[in-house]
This record gives C-alpha cells, structure tokens and sequence, in this order.
C-alpha cells in the first residue's frame, strides 16, 4: 500500500514540531484510525512536553514523519476496538465534511460512577442558562434541585424521553452519524421495532441516548435527530430539494429511504459535579 503523507512546518521551526498529516484521499480509504483526527493531522508527539533539538531540523522531520508510519501501521494491523477508547471523546466530538459543530451545551446530572442508568431524560430549555441549553438525568431526585431552580427563574423546559441504547460497545469512528445508520445500529441490537414505536410515541424531539463505558467512566452521549424532510419541487425547468418540517405525528418518516441520508445532531454533555457547582 501506497500512502502519501504531508509535512507542515511552521515559521517558528525548528523550535517546534512540525505537523504531520495522512493525504485527505488516503483518509477516505483507510477511515479514521486512531490517533489521525478528522482532518488528517497524525497525533505523533505531544507538543506541550516534547522539546524539539533547533540543530537538526532535517533529523526532527524525519523522526516525526516516522512515528507517523509507525502509527499508520499500528492502526492498520489491529482490529481490537479498544484502540479508540482512550480517545473516544475526542472522536466523538470531531467536526466531519457538512457536519455542524458537535454540541457540548449540555449538562449532565448523571454520575460517571456505579451503574448504568435503566433510562434518560432530555430537558430541553426554553432559554440557556449561560452557555447550557439541556440537561440529562436519569433520576427524578437528580433533576429535582435544578428544576426547582428554574422555576425560580422562570425558566420554561420540556422533559424528553430519550430512546436509551444501553451501552453501547461496537461503536467506533467514523462519527457522521446519519438516519440511516441510526437504523442499522437499531436493527442490529434488535430494537428497530422498539425505535419505531418511539418515533411514533411523537416525542417533542427524537433524542437517541447511549453508554460508554471509558477508562472506569461511564459516559452519556446521544444525538437527536432532525425532524425535516425534504420535498422536490420544479423551479421552471429545474427539480429543487426544499426542506420541510415534519410534525410529531410524522417522525417515522425519518427512517424513510429518502431521508436516509440526513446527518444527526451529535451532543456531548458536561458532567455536573460538586466542582462545577462551587464555580457557578
């Protein structure tokens, strides 16, 4: 195999290390290895502790465009999907081509520690407070306090149910995720039915919830889909899409071929802890 890589440098060179990308064709054709994010860029020495030598910037490539090689190779020999744990949050919050930024605004009440949760509730909120817009919780007691704020403030929210997964293991990069992937995750833990019904239950938003276990962390991530389909319409002599906003009622038509092809809105929440508390 033949790949091409590219050497950036920049104008502070050889004071600091050059950047290291897989060419954006070989990208495509191998999928996202870990330690290569969405762009190419190959993660191969850490910038903040590596301390490069100025009198041999020829050597400084060259090692650099090896430990590249190195991981390429590494990445390639091993299907074990371990590999993407360590890093898994990185991934999941990497920006893919016609993706919009993965949405971190949202705070979770649901401990990283002991069991998983049984299910998850999205409370989407009519206004933010500072940066967050939603919370998840899997508990009434955990919302009770937050929601007793809001009140206060008067602060409107609707309480979503999510459709839970459970964990979720084989779940690996890359992350674009669209409706019909949805359906293949779906169908392959045989809960397509189940997904449906949800769908048609004609939930405020249809929010997909899952948990990762990571390094002793049990992690809530999910992505909500968006309700919009589109419809063709004849422009004189050309056929344009336009969007169309589906009503509750509507929602399984997300998984119709047509809207197959739609990108989900990937969320990635904060934790709530009693550190966060005492710098609110």
């Amino acid at each position: 195999m033949c790949l091409e890589v590219l050497v950036k440098i920049k104008s502070d060179f050889p004071l600091s290390l050059p950047y290291i990308y897989l060419a954006e064709e070989d990208v495509a054709k191998l999928g996202f290895l870990p330690n290569i994010d969405t762009n190419g860029l190959i993660c191969t020495f850490d910038r903040i502790t590596s301390i490069p030598n100025p009198k041999e910037p020829e050597q400084l490539v060259e090692v650099c465009v090896r430990k590249a090689k190195s991981i390429i190779e590494d990445g390639l020999s091993s299907d074990d999907l371990e590999k993407y744990d360590r890093e898994f949050l990185a991934y999941w919050e990497s920006k893919y081509p016609d993706e919009t930024d993965v949405d971190t605004q949202v705070l979770s009440l649901i401990s990283e520690a002991g069991n998983l949760p049984n299910w998850v509730v999205y409370v989407l909120l009519r206004q933010p407070i500072g940066r967050i817009h939603a919370f998840l919780y899997s508990d009434p007691l955990q919302f009770q306090v937050i929601a007793s704020y809001l009140g206060r403030q008067n602060i409107a929210y609707r309480e979503i149910p999510t459709f839970y997964l459970g964990q979720l293991k084989d779940l690996c990069p890359p992350f674009c995720l669209r409706n019909g992937d949805v359906v293949d995750i779906t169908e392959s833990m045989g809960l397509s039915n189940e997904f449906r019904d949800y769908l048609k239950s004609e939930p405020p938003l249809p929010v997909v919830t899952f948990s990762r276990i990571v390094d002793g962390r049990n992690l809530i991530l999910g992505w909500h889909h968006d309700p919009v389909e589109l419809r063709s319409r004849r422009r004189g002599k050309k056929i344009v899409k336009i969007p169309k906003a589906l009503s509750p009622r509507q929602y399984p038509r997300l998984l119709a071929s047509q809207n197959r092809s739609r990108l989900v809105r990937r969320f990635s929440p904060q934790v709530f802890t009693c550190d966060r508390l005492a710098l609110c």
